[in-house]
């Protein structure tokens, strides 16, 4: 297996939001996280408050009060608005101030920066743009499935404490399961590595297919389902600049008319939405990610694929990047 050191920096926590793609929807939650209390979150760098309204509606501004600055996210929802914990300041959808407690005049400039959100699907979605005020090109993706009654569906949340490179590479190659959750959904660790697998690239999107017909069910799928010795799995990654969606599934061997790379077996699908470069925060449970100068080996094509839209779409980034050694 031929071998070679490349770099892997981490991002800087003082970076600005230029260092990532913009000008394209990021995922900002789900649906039911936002409901009578503001939420604070940070994306690309920049610190947003998501709130809903009282008609229902999913706003989000910048997390900042003009007046002093405190997070707008530690203050309270109101119909009209979200309110500043500390003087009072009621700010609208839009960002302009619309009351200041103690006085009647408000000045102009009173007023934070908005952002474009979009409640789909039961997925939040935040467009971040590269110019205040830009009209957004596209429209958030799709993705019927939550709403399907042939499936059950559940959000959930992880912080990583990680450069977002690597949590890309972590999430493209799913080749560790076997070894790094053995008992939860592993399984056999060398079918996994063995596994076929089709990696193909449309534009920026780079899309991964692992089928193992006649696998151990790991811990988690025999709680799920009564699986005899053996399943037919599947995994299926897609890469796209501003998010990752996963599908994993198993069914009873040769239960599916034909189990190939051309068809998506009618089973429950289970999807992970994440920020494609949104700074991350709090404790990763994997010692090992910080950093270093990792060997790549002949697997690693997905990381190497993942990051070819990355770099054309920031080429500087690449510029800045040191030699491999």
């Amino acid at each position: 297996m031929n071998t070679a050191s490349i770099p892997v920096r981490s991002i800087r926590k003082s970076g600005a939001a230029a260092r990532f793609p913009l000008d394209r929807w990021y995922v900002a939650g789900f649906s039911s996280e936002i409901q009578d209390q503001p939420i604070g979150r940070t994306f690309l760098n920049q610190k947003v408050v998501l709130f809903r309204t009282g008609g229902g509606e999913i706003a989000a501004l910048e997390d900042r009060c003009c007046h002093r600055s405190l997070p707008l996210s530690c203050g309270t929802v109101e119909a009209h608005g979200v309110r500043c914990g500390y003087h009072g300041l009621l700010y609208a959808p839009s960002g302009q101030c619309l009351e200041i407690p103690g006085q009647e005049r408000i000045p102009p400039k009173a007023r934070v920066r908005s952002y474009q959100v979009v409640e789909k699907d039961r997925i939040v979605w935040i467009w971040m743009s590269r110019d205040d005020g830009s009209v957004p090109a596209v429209e958030p993706p799709d993705y019927p499935h939550h709403d399907d009654p042939r499936y059950k569906f559940g959000s959930g949340m992880y912080h990583y404490d990680a450069p977002w490179q690597l949590i890309h590479d972590n999430l493209l190659d799913l080749s560790h399961l076997g070894y790094v959750h053995l008992k939860t959904i592993g399984g056999n660790a060398r079918l996994h590595m063995n596994a076929p697998m089709k990696v193909t690239q449309d534009g920026d999107t780079v899309k991964v297919i692992r089928l193992m017909p006649g696998s151990p069910p790991p811990p988690t799928y025999r709680a799920a389902w009564p699986f005899g010795e053996t399943c037919d799995r599947w995994q299926e990654i897609e890469f796209h600049v501003s998010h990752l969606a996963i599908w994993t599934g198993a069914m009873e061997p040769g239960s599916g008319a034909k189990l190939d790379y051309n068809l998506y077996i009618d089973a429950a699908r289970t999807t992970i939405w994440g920020d494609g470069a949104g700074e991350t925060r709090v404790q990763f449970a994997q010692l090992g990610f910080q950093g270093g100068r990792p060997t790549q080996v002949e697997f690693d094509i997905f990381a190497r694929l993942e990051r070819q839209p990355l770099q054309r779409l920031y080429p500087d980034e690449r510029r800045r990047a040191p030699a491999p050694g």
